[in-house]
């Protein structure tokens, strides 16, 4: 067969198409690539370590303030029970108010004082302190108790038969005050000055007044012996004591409502605003030549409900000296209601000037 007897081929033929350009110009490499991803997680690792030390600023922030808080509470708390104290045992020191006044009285300050109780063992308390904590709900509840069981026995205490066994169970009772203040000063206030500083705390979290242990609950051991309560129930001791020669006297200066520190005045009515703590602070003056033991202020609010009578000692003003008598309230006035506020100082042995000793005020309790 000759070459043009051959069969001709006329199918496409098949040819092998380039690969498509990406758009841009040339493609990315791995180095770039690489770096890329570099950059990505390195911007992630500072996003990450922004955030962590934004969230643990942010939780010292809370945690500080949570501890300020802490004791802020606390040191109201502690104000308000020192500020009972003194009430009560101002109470007990003088015989010119009834058992059943004084006993009502004391039994508000022991309604006021199981509040104290409860606050303190509801209170959002820091973890590192909750063991002291519970020291401080301690110590709260024995004054608590202590007040109950002083109420209770007061009565026949200064009544005649039975009034040696009571004033026994009452000097008991006081052990449970001293119980108090070891615990307050011996366990609660190392703990929470150790816990504060151990946490780095100690520059930013200050001790407020009322937390240190100026003085306990029970004002001296004396209170301890029955003999020594007897005397101060019976009145032997303070204003029956004879007077020195010489001039004796004293006079009301100006009385100081607390903390707002409004001053009452006799040209007209006052509106004072009710708050936790409320006080009257009362300026005595010795006008006479002999210094002067034992002062007692005593201040009533009537016109508004049951009246209010809290008595208060200063207990020592030189001649010629002015002295301030803090009177915590047992309780809050009702509002909205003109009161009168009689504001009197009892007279010392040997003062035959008394116009001087007493003055009323009119006044409005506002809600706070």
């Amino acid at each position: 067969m000759s070459f043009f007897d051959e069969p001709g081929d006329f199918s496409p033929r098949r040819t092998t198409a380039p690969p498509p350009r990406r758009p841009g110009g040339r493609g990315v490499d791995r180095q770039t690539i690489r770096r890329r991803q570099l950059a990505g997680g390195l911007g992630a690792v500072v996003v990450v370590i922004v955030l962590f030390f934004g969230i643990k600023g942010c939780a010292s922030i809370q945690k500080e303030n949570h501890y300020k808080d802490y004791v802020r509470e606390v040191a109201a708390d502690v104000q308000q029970s020192q500020q009972e104290s003194a009430a009560v045992f101002a109470l007990l020191r003088k015989s010119q108010t009834s058992a059943v006044d004084v006993q009502s009285q004391i039994n508000a300050f022991h309604a006021e004082a199981n509040k104290l109780v409860d606050r303190a063992r509801h209170r959002s308390t820091p973890d590192e302190l909750q063991t002291a904590n519970r020291y401080l709900v301690d110590t709260l509840s024995f004054r608590a108790d202590g007040l109950g069981a002083i109420a209770r026995y007061l009565p026949a205490a200064q009544g005649g038969q039975g009034a040696g066994n009571a004033i026994t169970q009452m000097a008991a009772q006081m052990q449970t005050f001293l119980a108090s203040d070891v615990i307050y000063t011996t366990r609660y206030l190392p703990m929470l000055y150790g816990t504060i500083k151990d946490q780095g705390l100690a520059n930013d979290v200050p001790i407020p007044g009322p937390l240190q242990p100026s003085r306990g609950f029970l004002p001296n051991i004396d209170w301890l012996r029955p003999d020594k309560v007897a005397q101060l129930l019976t009145g032997a001791a303070g204003t029956t004591a004879a007077a020195t020669p010489g001039l004796h006297g004293t006079g009301l200066v100006r009385v100081t409502v607390q903390p707002a520190g409004t001053a009452l005045s006799t040209a007209g009515a006052v509106d004072i605003k009710t708050t936790r703590g409320l006080s009257f602070d009362v300026q005595v003056q010795n006008q006479g030549q002999n210094t002067e033991h034992t002062v007692t202020v005593k201040v009533t609010i009537s016109g508004a409900g049951r009246p209010i009578t809290v008595q208060q000692q200063i207990d020592t003003i030189n001649a010629g000296e002015t002295q301030t008598a803090s009177v915590p309230l047992p309780r809050l006035p009702a509002t909205g209601r003109p009161v009168t506020i009689a504001v009197q100082v009892l007279p010392v042995p040997g003062e035959k000037k008394l116009d001087n000793n007493k003055q009323s005020y009119q006044a409005v309790f506002t809600a706070g």
